[in-house]
């Protein structure tokens, strides 16, 4: 298969191409010269919490020999006691059964500076370890001696890629803060890359000219590569510049004569990309199933429902990642278990077998490394395949690997905008837009009677708030009334608990009751008790990564606070409508008082599940005051 497989090219290059690539890295930073600021360099001014702090990392790349050669420049220091563990350093690369990467290090050492000399420790080749790992990976180990708070660790090395469909290019982030970074490289003449960017800053260069006819990137002040609230997938935004081959030009000579040129194109169309998956000899024993036929004999499968609860019941799922099918149809049905793509293969077989309209997508899940899709048919950015049914004009999709899912539900790690759906008609990127509903609905109705209050709740979880919730709990009852009490805090005087077996939701209904202090002359009491949020998870001073909230959601609480006689509302509480700018996110309390009821009306919604770090700060003042309306008491007096 063409799109999945590598390259060996006779290019027409020009030789100014190949020049020496370390070099040219050594011209901008010399290896071992440090000077004052970075000797005395304490901490990074924006990770002042950082272990340690990369001052900088450079690379350029160049191609000779029918491979990529990038020489790497890497020097970093270690800020606290802390970071002690950096000194060792791991470089893993993948080798196979043809050397595709290999990784030769050139300079290694570490420096402290002690009573204002250097004191250096250079590692030799019998400290410098290559190991082996599993599935064609390599290691290649480092550990740097008498590392304490202060020392310089610097090394270079050049790195070896016989792969050439697919460049991987330049992270420009780590999971230490980077000072600086830079990327350079140079692109014989006879090839065409596409060039794909990732990043908040990236996106907004363009590349620099060097005099030698090369092209570099440079970015500073680079946030480490770490998790975030709501962000579990950060990989998915890192700095990063990669190359995928358009088409390059050969040589020939068919004889006597002058050579002739050939454009050879290699990035063909994505219906041609969807051509060359579908005919794979795995992927096509799924697609030779005809109306009518009994894919699973015996068995009775009339509508979606019947078939996709089969499936999902009978099959297993060895693996999750992987666009294509680890074995063929017959091998499935008489294993019973399989990869991902394997299982919901099947699901589609069945699926047209009953005339069904359905197809396979393929999508790139949270944490694969792209936020978005790369718009040129680049089949190794897709790691995952799921369903797509359309039934009365309106899209479904499925994934009947994960027995947890409902029909029409996908796991929060595949919550993308868009997947490259597979049709012999026409292959082509899709989107997918998932229709649910989520959020929580409360009606509380709060009294007093003697000396407790009576909080009678009534509280329904639609959708991916249901789903989360009962993945959380996996229906532990009494796991649920301790959390509903507040650890105890309050006492759970009924309890029901409803699932819903086609959708995802659940209804509690329970009573709580908590101790009202009838000796104060003035008493309080919140009267939301069950929220989202207790605190704002808003804590950071700063963001480095955009804030995911994986689905939209719109909380409504409807709640009716009730005092008997002898007492009064020392007043009514304030309303309150904000939202951020552009509604990403917004809020609405309103408060009703007739004489000793108090009627409250509040909606809580985010509107858009992706919001960029550039807005974090309002981000974040727009939940302080939302936090602190949700936890305001009501002030209740003795009359």
């Amino acid at each position: 298969m063409n799109l999945l497989l590598n390259i060996r090219i006779t290019l027409i290059i020009g030789i100014s191409c190949f020049v020496n690539a370390s070099g040219f890295s050594q011209q901008a930073f010399k290896f071992g010269k440090y000077d004052l600021e970075e000797i005395e360099l304490v901490n990074c001014y924006y990770e002042p919490d950082a272990n340690e702090v990369i001052l900088f990392h450079v690379g350029i790349s160049s191609f000779a020999n029918n491979s990529l050669q990038t020489y790497h420049h890497l020097r970093k220091k270690i800020l606290k006691e802390e970071g002690k563990d950096k000194a060792n350093v791991i470089l893993r690369f993948y080798h196979g059964d043809d050397a595709i990467e290999s990784i030769k290090i050139d300079k290694a050492q570490l420096v402290n500076f002690e009573n204002g000399k250097e004191v250096v420790y250079k590692l030799g080749k019998n400290e410098i370890f290559e190991a082996n790992l599993p599935n064609g990976y390599k290691e290649i180990r480092m550990a740097f001696p008498n590392a304490k708070e202060g020392s310089i660790i610097e090394y270079t090395y050049e790195k070896t890629d016989k792969y050439l469909t697919f460049i991987d290019g330049w992270c420009f982030q780590s999971t230490s803060p980077t000072l600086y970074s830079r990327y350079t490289i140079g692109i014989p003449e006879g090839m065409n890359y596409n060039m794909l960017t990732q990043g908040a800053k990236l996106t907004q260069l363009s590349p620099k000219p060097t005099s030698n006819g090369y092209y570099y990137w440079e970015l500073n002040d680079l946030h480490s590569i770490k998790p975030e609230p709501f962000l579990s997938n950060a990989v998915d935004y890192v700095e990063k510049i990669e190359f995928q081959l358009s088409n390059y030009q050969t040589l020939s000579n068919p004889g006597y004569g002058a050579r002739t040129q050939k454009l050879v194109n290699v990035l063909h169309t994505w219906e041609k990309a969807g051509d060359e998956i579908r005919s794979t000899s795995n992927f096509n024993t799924y697609l030779k199933t005809k109306k009518g036929q009994a894919v699973i004999p015996g068995a009775v499968l009339d509508d979606l429902k019947s078939i996709y609860t089969y499936v999902q019941n009978n099959f297993v799922a060895t693996s999750k990642n992987g666009i294509l099918p680890s074995k063929t149809q017959k091998d499935l049905i008489n294993s019973g278990s399989g990869s991902k793509a394997d299982i919901n293969l099947l699901l589609l077989s069945i699926l047209q077998s009953k005339d069904i309209e359905a197809y396979p997508v393929l999508i790139s899940s949270k944490g694969n490394g792209r936020s978005n899709l790369v718009k040129y048919p680049f089949i190794s950015q897709f790691n995952q395949l799921i369903i797509k049914v359309i039934i009365n004009n309106e899209s479904i999709f499925l994934d009947a690997s994960d027995p947890n899912l409902k029909i029409g539900y996908l796991s929060l790690d595949n919550h993308v905008n868009e997947g490259f759906l597979l049709d012999h008609k026409k292959s082509h990127l899709t989107e997918i837009n998932l229709k649910h509903k989520s959020g929580i609905n409360l009606l509380s109705k709060i009294s007093i009677d003697k000396n407790a209050y009576i909080f009678d709740q009534n509280i329904r979880m639609s959708d991916y708030e249901a789903l989360q919730f009962d993945h959380y709990y996996e229906g532990d009852e009494d796991a649920i009334k301790s959390a509903l009490a507040k650890n105890n805090e309050g006492e759970i005087n009924s309890f029901s608990h409803i699932s819903d077996e086609e959708k995802f939701i659940i209804d509690l209904k329970f009573t709580l009751l908590e101790v009202f202090d009838t000796m104060s002359t003035i008493t309080f009491v919140t009267p939301l008790q069950f929220k989202k949020f207790e605190n704002n998870p808003f804590q950071q001073e700063h963001r480095a990564f955009p804030i995911d909230f994986n689905h939209l959601f719109a909380d409504r609480y409807s709640i009716v606070l009730q005092l008997p006689e002898g007492y009064a509302f020392d007043h009514k509480p304030d309303n309150l409508n904000v939202s951020m700018q552009e509604k990403e996110v917004s809020f609405s309390y309103k408060s009703e008082q007739n004489d000793k009821i108090l009627t409250l009306n509040i909606l809580f919604a985010i509107n858009n599940k992706i919001i960029m770090p550039s807005k974090y700060e309002e981000l974040k003042t727009i939940f302080d005051l939302i936090i602190n309306k949700l936890n305001e008491p009501i002030a209740i007096k003795k009359i």
